[in-house]
This record gives C-alpha cells, structure tokens and sequence, in this order.
C-alpha cells in the first residue's frame, strides 16, 4: 500500500468516526443535537484559536521558548499544563454559559463527543488534506523551486515532512487513528467531571480540578514518553489512561446523577419526619 492511500485511508478515518458517533449517540441513545456542536465549537476557539496563539506567544516570541522545547520535561509540563487550562476551561465556559439552561446530564457525554470529534476531523481529516498536497508536490518537483526562493530553514522543514511521511508505515498510520479514538474516550470522561463541576443542585468546583489534573497527567505522560517508547506500546498506554478518565467519568456521573434527582424529589416532597409536632 503506497503513502497516498495510506494517508487517504487515515483521512476517511477521521471523517466516519466523528460522523458514525454522533449517529449512535443521536439516534440510538436520544442525545441532544446542539452539545455535540457546542463541543466542536468550544475546541476551535479554545485550543485551535486561543491556544495556538498562546503557543505562538510562548514558544515563538518568547525567549523561553527555545528552553522550553530543548528540555524534555520542560516542554511535558508546558504541553499538558496549556492543554488542561485551555480545554478545561472551555468546557467549564460551555456548560456555565451556553449550555447552562440543559438539565439533561448526557449533554456532558455528547458534548465530549463533540469536542473529541472536532480534533479527531482536525488531525485527521484536514491533516490527511494537507499531507496529500505536501506529497503531490514532491512528485511535481516543488523542492527545486522551493530550493531558489525560500530559506534554507524552510526548506529543511518541507523535506523533513515529505521524508516523514514517504517512510511512514501503514501501522503508524493505524496507530495515529487508534491515538484519536483515545481522546475521544478521555474528552468524554473529562467532559462528564467538568458537567458536574457546574450542573445546578450538584456544583461541586472541585470536580474541575480533579479534571485538569487528569488532563494534564494524560498530556504529560504523552509527551514525555513519545520518543521512549515504541509506538505501539505509547498508544496502548494512552488507550488506557483515557479509558481510566472514562471509567471515572462514569462514576461521577452514576454518583452525582442520582444525588441530582435525590435533591430535586427532596425539594419537592420534603422529609416532615423530623419536624416537631
């Protein structure tokens, strides 16, 4: 199987999943359309606009940049502490503000969903796009002309993606969709956490920071361990992080779900047993 139909198969991928999960959680299971779209939304200006830009700021402009990225450990605090605070936030944000009138507590999980699948799409599917056109332009002999107007630090980085990707491997390509439908699993967990950090009648703040940190873990331990393990053994490790985050995330909302309802009969059939005669 050549590189193109590798990178097409890896495009499909990150189109049908998006598409066949909020199917199922429409459809079969009878989730809201519009925290799937607030989701997608959230993830574009929070990490695709905002974060981005911070990056720019940090790891461009700034002095500390160079040290940043020189430094292992540095750069998996830097990465994990950037995505826990900007994607956190954005939920937190979405749930307080936009989606602050839903009482329904599987808004959180479509929501999840939502934002997984928009960087599933980004990653993939938009990233398949611009790989395609990378490779169709060193089949056309772009290098020679890119070699009389650009610098040579652009130039070394263009060879460097058309290198990547001639000797990428169609595991590694399967590995990259596996790497998506991880996160998927832990946003919908850590979206579940960061519901009931504000649904009303539950509200406990804490719940926000115990999703950051587990975000920041999952970061974390990414980024540092990516050049020192093998591929395969990473994405396992990273599959099984998020389905802990999930795991968790299911048994706040089985916690909380129930105390919501408990609290909301109890309001409107109060306990009189206790009251003096």
């Amino acid at each position: 199987m050549n590189v193109q139909t590798m990178v097409f198969v890896q495009g499909i991928a990150g189109g049908v999943i998006p598409l066949l999960l909020f199917l199922v959680l429409w459809k079969k299971f009878g989730m809201k359309r519009l925290p799937f779209l607030v989701g997608a939304l959230t993830w574009v200006i929070f990490v695709s606009i905002l974060e981005s830009l911070v990056h720019s700021l940090v790891l461009v402009m700034s002095p500390a940049g160079a040290v940043i990225q020189k430094n292992l450990l540095l750069y998996a605090l830097y990465g994990g502490l950037m995505a826990a605070l900007f994607e956190e936030t954005g939920r937190f944000f979405a749930f307080k503000l936009i989606l602050k009138d839903h009482s329904d507590d599987k808004s959180g999980i479509m929501y999840g969903a939502g934002h997984g699948s928009m960087e599933c799409v980004t990653v993939l599917f938009i990233g398949a796009i611009n790989n395609l056109v990378v490779l169709a332009m060193a089949e056309s002999g772009y290098i020679e002309e890119l070699r009389l107007t650009a610098d040579a630090a652009t130039i070394a980085q263009y060879e460097a993606v058309v290198d990547q990707l001639q000797n990428a491997t169609f595991a590694q390509f399967l590995m990259g969709i596996l790497e998506r439908m991880s996160a998927i699993i832990a946003h919908i967990g850590l979206s579940i956490i960061v519901w009931f950090s504000v649904k009303e009648n539950v509200g406990k703040k804490w719940l926000l920071g115990l999703a950051m940190g587990l975000h920041f873990l999952l970061d974390f331990v990414t980024v540092l361990l990516q050049d020192k393990l093998d591929i395969a053994v990473l994405e396992i490790l990273i599959l099984v992080l998020s389905i802990g985050i999930a795991f968790i995330g299911l048994q706040v909302f089985k916690q909380n779900h129930v105390e919501a309802v408990q609290k909301k009969d109890e309001k409107q059939f109060p306990d009189f047993k206790n009251l003096g005669a």
